[in-house]
């Protein structure tokens, strides 16, 4: 099964714990906001993905697809 690539944006600068709890990130911030660009095989991916960031106390602004791999 071919990867699927998504985007997640939080609230606030966190670049340092998703770049610790994710594989294959490419993660930037800007005006406060944290983008994580990442690969993940199927949707009970992103679930757990999305409850790791949870379980952070991460703020969830949005969650896209994107076409491009991320590049760390």
């Amino acid at each position: 099964m071919r990867a699927r690539f998504v985007e997640i944006v939080v609230k606030g600068d966190v670049r340092e714990r998703l770049g610790a709890e994710l594989d294959d990130v490419a993660v930037t911030v800007d005006h406060g906001v944290t983008r994580a660009r990442v690969a993940v095989r199927d949707t009970s991916a992103l679930y757990g993905i999305l409850y790791r960031l949870d379980t952070l106390g991460v703020e969830l602004l949005a969650v896209h697809d994107v076409d491009v791999a991320p590049s760390p």
